[in-house]
């Protein structure tokens, strides 16, 4: 009886023993899936950042470039219009140089002063030029 009894106790070891292993691959394979999930869960958060800092910049770009178009936008506004020289200013202009330069080469002595009498009268004849181009524009409008 004491060899069925011992027998008994060495299955009974052998089959305790045998469930403490399940229960503790069992246990290891639950530690494995929350181990997983929690990489997952890293991973989903890790992207979602990610997602959040494309699309800030994103803002920040549209942001930007909608300024730099107001900037534009703006200053285009602001510019004023350049104002087109009138005939009398031109031809004042073109006479005094052209008078100067033949006042300098006509004078045989003093030059400074042929250049200042020939533009004085080079501007007089231009402006006068001019202003009769301006009134022949004024009347072909």
């Amino acid at each position: 009886m004491k060899k069925i009894a011992i027998i008994g106790i060495i299955m009974a070891t052998i089959v305790a023993c045998g469930q403490k292993k399940t229960e503790a691959a069992l246990a290891a394979q639950k530690l494995e899936m929350e181990h997983e999930q929690l990489r997952d869960s890293i991973q989903m958060v890790k992207q979602m950042e990610q997602e959040q800092v494309e699309a800030e910049q994103k803002v920040q770009t549209v942001q930007h470039h909608t300024y730099a178009t107001r900037t534009a936008a703006t200053a285009a506004e602001n510019t004023p219009e350049k104002k087109k020289m009138n005939n009398k200013v031109k031809g004042a202009l073109i006479g005094a140089g052209a008078g100067a330069i033949a006042g300098a080469a006509v004078s045989k002595e003093k030059k400074g002063k042929g250049a200042i009498i020939g533009g004085v009268v080079g501007a007089g004849l231009g402006l006068g030029t001019g202003a009769i181009l301006d009134k022949r524009n004024e009347e072909g409008k």
